[in-house]
């Protein structure tokens, strides 16, 4: 699957020069997945991940597009965890250009994990058990739901992106849908 996923996401994907990179990730993933410890962690719902994002960051995300995650994330399963570290409450100190507006911005990303492989639930294992993480393993796909920007009083947050987990299924209907496949390099992102 991780071959077809990199096959998919990335335009000048080619199986004769493997990215050992990106398979020994693939490999350190399938043990934390499958491994038998483990499986009691398994998680699916939605987690939350703060972040910063430049105005540059932030075009590069579209409904729509579909994301593969590179490494593992670190998410939350409280929101208001997640929002700490995308700096909610610190808006005088995200940086603006001469004309004061906003060149950063608070970004929370809503994840919607479907398939219990995606994602461990670890807080009761970690070193810091309040910020309730679970942790998405990589190699995942997602595609953007929703993007809400400028949220104003209802929310500490600038941007707010919801992903939801790609499936297999989700990749059956791409190769059976020319709309679902990117047109260029351009419409494809591997983050």
């Amino acid at each position: 699957m991780a071959k077809f996923l990199l096959r998919f996401f990335r335009w000048n994907y080619d199986a004769r020069h493997a990215n050992t990179l990106e398979k020994s990730v693939g490999y350190l993933a399938s043990i934390f997945i499958y491994h038998p410890d483990l499986r009691s962690l398994s998680y699916t719902g939605t987690t939350y991940r703060g972040m910063i994002l430049s105005q540059h960051d932030l075009s590069i995300y579209n409904v729509g597009k579909r994301l593969l995650n590179k490494s593992f994330l670190s998410t939350s399963l409280a929101r208001h965890i997640a929002e700490l570290f995308a700096g909610a409450g610190n808006s005088k100190s995200m940086r603006r250009n001469l004309n004061h507006e906003l060149i950063q911005y608070m970004t929370l990303c809503i994840y919607n994990i479907r398939n219990p492989d995606t994602a461990l639930q670890i807080g009761t294992i970690s070193e810091v058990p309040l910020e309730q993480e679970v942790l998405i393993m990589p190699l995942c796909a997602f595609q953007i739901k929703s993007i809400r920007k400028n949220l104003g009083n209802e929310s500490n947050i600038d941007v707010e992106i919801e992903l939801e987990e790609c499936i297999c299924s989700d990749f059956d209907d791409i190769n059976q849908s020319t709309e679902c496949v990117p047109k260029s390099p351009d419409s494809r992102i591997v983050c």
